[in-house]
């Protein structure tokens, strides 16, 4: 029987990287819906519920991408509103990655761990610099998750604030937001904290050496893979290596477990029926 996904982003065109790993992860078909409306939505559930025995839903799967989150999320909510009106058994798995969001910040926090662990540090404290975007986001809740005290900075105040409201309002972990427009205020940020992300826009540096070589910073993390990197120093293969008395991370660093996790999820979308939240993917990707 072949394995089909229903591809759903309000976009104008679909991810060529999703496609091209959901391929690779074991997808026979994918059937792309862009710029998706609510009626569409109803459309895929129902037929992927009414199409076949309640014993081969599983492999059917919808697969909710896209360059806004915000976006995503609210078709997730349409699509679990839709669910709720047939029978368990006919509804299939749900995977959001929405710019890839949700596996990258998992497969970082992942990463973070390990060094926390191989550095033995107790108690540390982490500064996610740049980090009101969506990657940065779900790194602060799931650093939170871990009980590790998180600051979430950005240029302006209120924008780091609200973030940290959303983090609050939607997974229940508390971030601290501060300001960092200048030298002083990354200074001010990282001021305390053993662990550093950055989270950027790609090719714009957020930690200079001059900064962080004064610092108490042992776990250097950066998800940008355009030089100039977030983190001046940083080689973007690195992977866990051992530096300046710390351990390092780069954009491939994670993005080689991202990618794992990525195809480890549809392949497992395609074996149980699930929801696959922020939550669910982090649990997987420690397993990896």
């Amino acid at each position: 029987m072949k394995k089909i996904m229903a591809y759903l982003t309000k976009d104008k065109y679909a991810s060529m990287f999703d496609i091209v790993v959901s391929c690779d992860s074991g997808a026979d078909v994918i059937a792309t819906y862009t710029s998706v409306e609510e009626a569409t939505i109803q459309e895929v559930v129902y037929g992927l519920a009414f199409t076949r025995h309640p014993r081969d839903i599983k492999n059917g799967m919808i697969f909710i991408g896209g360059s806004k989150v915000p976006e995503a999320e609210s078709i997730l909510e349409e699509v679990i509103k839709v669910m709720n009106t047939i029978p368990e058994v006919l509804r299939a798995s749900v995977v959001i990655d929405p710019s890839g969001a949700y596996t990258t910040s998992a497969a970082a926090v992942v990463k973070i761990m390990k060094a926390v662990q191989a550095l033995n540090l107790e108690n540390p404290k982490a500064v996610i610099l740049a980090g009101t975007g969506p990657v940065g986001m779900r790194i602060g809740a799931l650093l939170s998750k871990e009980n590790i005290q998180t600051r979430l900075t950005s240029r302006s105040l209120e924008r780091a604030k609200k973030a940290c409201e959303d983090i609050k309002a939607k997974y229940g972990f508390e971030v601290e937001a501060v300001e960092a427009s200048d030298e002083e205020g990354i200074r001010r940020a990282i001021d305390g904290c053993e662990i550093a992300i950055t989270t950027g826009p790609p090719g714009v540096r957020l930690l200079p050496k001059k900064i962080w070589k004064s610092s108490k910073l042992k776990i250097m993390v950066d998800a940008n893979a355009v030089e100039p990197y977030g983190i001046e120093g940083i080689k973007v293969n690195d992977d866990l290596t051992s530096r300046n008395d710390g351990l390092w991370i780069g954009a491939l660093g994670i993005g080689n477990l991202k990618i794992k996790l990525h195809r480890k999820l549809i392949e497992r979308a395609f074996q149980e029926r699930e929801i696959f939240t922020l939550e669910k993917v982090y649990e997987i990707v420690k397993t990896l």
